[in-house]
């Protein structure tokens, strides 16, 4: 558990598998065996070792109870990371030998095509750019760049559409009869659905709609795919593996996709704003700009990658900071008398409506 430097120590809590909070006292043989049990699986977590047997967990049965839980794949079947051995095997056996477009070579086509590269490096890379001044850049990526987007799909097993969501109908019409039958239209095109990209191509195209966020561009971002009405197994998994190369992602129904845009895909910028916010506060007591800054960086990274590998509630994690009568409750308080937490809620929900309206 956490101490607050400076602040009162107040009685400490651990959560079990349930969620119930249960008071760690300490002094007796049994509550120190449980609490070491919580130190070695923590230690464990974060050096990325796998998941021991049920009966080998340490700390004995009461450091059973009282772990939070570390070990739980819950989220594996709807959530995948970049990174992984398996994952990596499996994007060269279904990539490898594939020829892909990318149709918009912005931030997020230049991030696909630096993961691909890394990932699967046998993938033949085409790239349409809208000035000419940007074919040198297509070229340093690995790719090579295309006179126009109906070159850059001839012969293409996977269309990556990354232009902007108001000259989709312009460049699927340029399109429109010269997608092969079995290749698979991926669009990152916000507020543009998997129908009307059907439509506009015409046939049953395979279509898979991906919202990404911009952190895709450092390996850490995540990506919510959809199919479309002609989308199968195969698709979606060929998509997948795709948005792997640059951090985690899930799947939802497409119906979702407008809230996952004022989620995680309008999310970095909140996150920027509580960063710079926090870094203005620390220069407000006397930390300096550059120090304030890390400090705010890193806290919120360490603060993700707890709720990310521990597996717990964040409400968990954060009553584990506060301990009563301490600092951290009084700047809760402030956070909440100044309605953050409803403000962000009324973020997502006004970006959501902002993507349904573009679409």
């Amino acid at each position: 558990m956490a101490e607050e430097g400076g602040c009162p120590r107040g009685r400490r809590f651990l959560a079990d598998a349930g969620g119930q909070r249960h008071e760690a006292r300490g002094g007796g043989e049994e509550d120190q065996e449980g609490a070491e049990g919580f130190r070695e699986a923590t230690a464990d977590r974060r050096q990325g070792l796998a998941s021991p047997p049920p009966g080998e967990l340490p700390g004995g049965e009461r450091g059973a109870r009282l772990r939070p839980r570390l070990y739980s794949r819950r989220c594996a079947p709807t959530i995948r990371s970049r990174g992984r051995a398996p994952a990596v095997e499996e994007a060269g056996a279904v990539l490898e030998g594939k020829r892909l477009a990318v149709l918009g070579v912005g931030t997020m086509g230049e991030a696909l095509i630096r993961g691909l590269r890394a990932r699967a490096p046998g993938v033949e890379v085409v790239g349409t750019v809208k000035h000419e001044a940007s074919r040198a850049r297509v070229e340093a990526l690995g790719a090579r760049p295309a006179e126009s987007n109906a070159a850059a799909a001839e012969g293409a097993d996977v269309l990556v559409l990354a232009v902007k969501p108001q000259v989709v109908p312009a460049v699927l019409s340029e399109l429109r009869g010269r997608v092969a039958a079995d290749a698979l239209v991926v669009s990152i095109a916000a507020g543009v659905t998997t129908a009307r990209i059907e439509e506009l191509l015409g046939g049953e195209v395979p279509v898979v709609r991906v919202m990404p966020n911009t952190p895709c561009v450092l390996g850490e971002g995540i990506s919510v795919l959809a199919r479309g009405a002609h989308a199968g197994d195969e698709h979606l998994a060929l998509a997948r593996e795709l948005f792997d190369s640059v951090g985690k992602t899930a799947v939802l129904e497409e119906g979702l996709i407008d809230a996952v845009t004022g989620l995680s895909g309008s999310g970095p910028a909140y996150v920027y704003l509580v960063i710079e916010s926090l870094a203005e506060a620390g220069v407000k007591v006397g930390i300096p700009r550059a120090t304030s800054t890390l400090l705010a960086a890193q806290t919120v990274l360490g603060a993700a990658r707890m709720v990310l590998e521990l597996g717990q509630h964040p409400a968990l994690l954060k009553d584990a900071v506060t301990t009563p009568a301490g600092c951290t409750v009084d700047g809760l308080m402030e956070l909440e008398e100044g309605k953050l937490r409803v403000t962000l809620l009324k973020a997502v929900v006004r970006a959501a409506e902002r993507a349904r309206e573009l679409g």
